[in-house]
């Protein structure tokens, strides 16, 4: 039984958390619509007005690749140790992201959460993280008690 209970949770929360972890990081993320210049040399599209916004202005997608289930670059995962789930989440600057103009490992996006000396934080992965914490595990939590019960039940 105890088992099928911990299977139950894992299932859940593999199935549940990334896609939950994905919204609230977003919220904290500001894509970009369409770059306003266009680089003489390589013709690559850039913006020529700073970031003065709060949230991380994203312009190829990168990092929003790598906070999804399954893609290349993947940083969050479920992983069940001495009967705990633990949810991993976080950037790996060794993790390459193959997809999208850049091609470039996310070492960016721990300078741009944490800050330089050349530019502010604009934090994602905390206040989305916490935010998870906060609003998207107690929604999980409800759907495993209802599988729990389900299981209890013998369905």
């Amino acid at each position: 039984m105890q088992l099928k209970v911990l299977e139950t949770v894992k299932a859940r929360m593999v199935q549940e958390a990334p896609q939950y972890l994905l919204a609230f990081y977003n919220d904290f993320l500001q894509p970009t619509t369409v770059p306003d210049r266009k680089a003489k040399k390589s013709k690559r599209r850039y913006f020529s007005r700073p970031n003065d916004d709060n949230r991380l202005r994203t312009n190829y997608g990168n990092i929003q690749r790598a906070l999804q289930k399954g893609e290349t670059g993947n940083i969050t995962e479920i992983v069940v140790k001495d009967g705990k789930v633990l949810l991993l989440s976080g950037i790996d600057t060794n993790k390459e992201v193959k997809a999208g103009p850049d091609r470039v490992k996310l070492e960016y996006a721990r300078y741009h959460e944490e800050g330089t000396k050349n530019f502010r934080a604009r934090p994602f992965l905390n206040p989305g993280f916490e935010m998870f914490v906060n609003q998207g595990l107690p929604e999980i939590i409800e759907l495993i008690e209802d599988d729990l019960v389900k299981v209890y039940n013998g369905r």
